[in-house]
Formats: structure tokens, sequence, C-alpha cells
């Protein structure tokens, strides 16, 4: 069940599920990657930014780490960039 479904964004929207966790559908609400991240943004350039137990790092669309969640302090992808500080 989800609590918040978000705008498509490189073609994944993101949700929210019932237990308050974060993951991505797709445009025929199958669930692409679980419902797993504490906090997720949309897809921009190929990635999302998502956090777990208070790491953030970067995940594609197939919900492989980009950026392992290791970081914590990361900025939004611009341009292919995204500054990160540990």
């Amino acid at each position: 069940t989800y609590t918040y479904i978000s705008s498509f964004s490189d073609e994944l929207a993101r949700f929210e599920a019932s237990n308050g966790k974060w993951g991505f559908i797709d445009r025929k609400n199958k669930v692409v990657i679980p419902a797993l991240y504490d906090l997720a943004t949309s897809f921009s350039e190929g990635m999302a930014l998502v956090e777990k137990n208070g790491r953030k790092g970067f995940i594609d669309k197939k919900g492989i780490n980009v950026l392992p969640l290791v970081n914590d302090e990361i900025t939004f992808f611009s341009e292919g960039l995204a500054a990160a500080r540990r």
C-alpha cells in the first residue's frame, strides 16, 4: 500500500509505502526498486539520492548503488556532478 506517489521523473516515480520506506515504480505501477529507503529523491540524470540508516548515496534506475551509502553529506546531481563529503 502506498501513502504517497510522486510525479514521474526519468520514467520512474518514487513512492512511500505504509511502513514509511521509499521505493520506485514504473508507469505500469510495477515496483522497480523496493521500498527500502528512509528517504529517496526523484531520479535526475539516471540517478536518485537515497538515505538508509542515516547514510546517503546514489542508486541507478535498477536500484544498484552507484555511490555507496557511506557519505554523510551529498548534494544533488547537476550536469553530471555531485559534491560529497565523508
